[in-house]
């Protein structure tokens, strides 16, 4: 399956992030679109069918970012902070996951690419883009050990003391009254 964007694009809309393209964004994204291949979903039309447990944040989850659409703020994207340019990307509907890494040779491989002038980072970036995916990527399927979480459903509620509506079930029940949590708990911020 082809997906509707392409590399280029996907590397154009990751600048929105960045205002440098690096070589950890075009891994993210050579990742993301590999595993949309592997799993058979095209995310700009498939949307919300992707669960992603990022090993690392910065750019290569900001790459994985644009290419599937899921972030933790839509809470289809799980931050694992495990400091490894690798990813699991999970198959809604089938349940089907694969986990997809920097291949260990990648790097050397992109130097080996690219003509000699030029240094290891610029290397990396322009080969990574060109690299077949066996020689830029490791990748396995995977079965998960726990069930991925629960998405709620949208939801909203007034807070019993400053009326503030209050999302995605973060109101506090404290003593039969529905609270806003800065009404139950304090803010984290004063005015001036």
């Amino acid at each position: 399956m082809e997906l509707s964007l392409t590399l280029q694009q996907h590397l154009e809309r990751c600048t929105i992030l960045h205002p440098c393209l690096c070589p950890r964004q075009v891994l993210g994204i050579r990742a993301a679109r590999f595993a949309c291949h592997y799993l058979d979903i095209d995310p700009f039309i498939q949307r919300k069918q992707l669960f992603v447990y990022m090993e690392m944040g910065r750019c290569f989850a900001d790459a994985a970012i644009v290419v599937t659409g899921a972030s933790p703020t839509n809470q289809l994207m799980h931050l694992m902070d495990y400091g490894k340019v690798a990813a699991t990307f999970v198959n809604l509907q089938t349940g089907q996951a694969v986990r997809v890494q920097e291949h260990p040779a990648s790097r050397q491989t992109a130097i080996r690419m690219m003509p000699g002038d030029i240094t290891a980072w610029q290397a990396q970036l322009h080969a990574y883009q060109i690299m077949p995916d066996s020689a830029l990527l490791s990748w396995e399927e995977v079965a998960l050990l726990s069930s991925i979480p629960t998405i709620p459903e949208k939801h909203n509620i007034a807070c019993d003391v400053c009326h503030d509506r209050i999302h995605e079930h973060r109101e506090v029940i404290l003593q039969g009254k529905t609270l806003c949590r800065p009404c139950a708990y304090g803010i984290y911020y004063t005015a001036p």
